[in-house]
């Protein structure tokens, strides 16, 4: 199979490496990869390209990819690679390999605002907040690969976790049932989709429902949130913080207040970034490969 790979940008852990192109080669020994460093090269292999793993893909560009099957992307998102404009017959897989990696970020946010983690003062034990976090309940919307890696990791901390999700299972709960969880919520946790009418979830009245010491941590996408809403909660007192790593602009403006607010801790999309990420997605794509498409 000949395959056009570009995953050049300008994030080192996105981009591989002479290392990282040498162990995508070593994982597809029967595979004709040509890695291209920017989208003029991309556009050219596509003319002979069978597959094409790429951040995204352009639905103008399927004219001139005649023998494309496949198109794979590293990144979690569907929005990049919009399965509704591409033609069925071309097959579209995303990146599942992200949950440990996220979870980990997670975890960490968790401590650092329950842990006294942020505390501004060098020494000032006088004014430090330290809550223990054993026992506490996460809510966890978006109770996919990556929801479920975050329960696991936070339960290891001895934190009850509750998925939500439209088709409940044993561990999950549907989002009407979650509404009566939200007042005993600790750590409201977001792992959506932008692609599942999810946009302004987290609203006003959704955030009336936690509790004052209530945490919000969006690691999904930034549509779920109004965050006029949870700026104005988290200022008031209403709420005691939030982590955001996905904003609805991104990035977000420079003034923009959530950048400024003091209890709210930002991130640039970026928990999921790591030095195996693209070992990761590599042995992914190469799994994919070899049972879907290997003679």
């Amino acid at each position: 199979m000949k395959i056009a790979v570009w995953l050049d940008v300008p994030v080192p852990c996105f981009s591989p490496d002479s290392r990282q192109r040498k162990l995508l080669r070593s994982l597809l020994p029967g595979a004709e990869l040509r890695f291209c460093r920017d989208k003029e090269q991309f556009l050219r292999a596509l003319k002979d390209a069978e597959a094409a793993f790429v951040w995204k893909f352009k639905p103008e560009w399927v004219a001139r990819a005649p023998k494309l099957l496949w198109i794979a992307t590293p990144a979690a998102g569907r929005e990049d690679v919009p399965r509704r404009l591409i033609p069925r017959r071309i097959r579209i897989t995303h990146g599942a390999f992200h949950g440990p990696l996220i979870a980990q970020t997670v975890a960490g946010a968790v401590l650092m605002f329950n842990r006294g983690l942020r505390n501004p003062e060098p020494w000032g034990r006088e004014k430090l907040e330290c809550r223990d976090v054993i026992g506490t309940r996460a809510l966890i919307y978006g109770y996919g690969r990556v929801g479920k890696a975050i329960a696991a990791k936070l339960r290891a901390f001895g934190i009850q976790t509750v998925g939500v999700r439209r088709t409940p299972s044993r561990t999950s709960v549907t989002p009407a049932a979650a509404k009566k969880l939200l007042k005993t919520c600790d750590h409201l946790i977001l792992a959506l989709p932008s692609d599942t009418g999810t946009d302004n979830l987290v609203d006003g009245a959704f955030l009336k429902r936690l509790p004052p010491h209530a945490v919000v941590y969006n690691i999904g996408r930034g549509n779920s949130v109004d965050e006029a809403a949870l700026l104005a909660a988290v200022e008031s007192g209403r709420l005691a913080g939030a982590y955001l790593d996905v904003f609805k602009q991104e990035p977000p403006p420079a003034d923009s207040p959530l950048l400024h607010c003091p209890k709210i801790h930002t991130s640039p999309h970026s928990s999921a970034f790591g030095a195996t990420y693209l070992d990761r997605a590599f042995a992914e794509f190469a799994q994919y490969y070899k049972k879907n498409f290997s003679k």
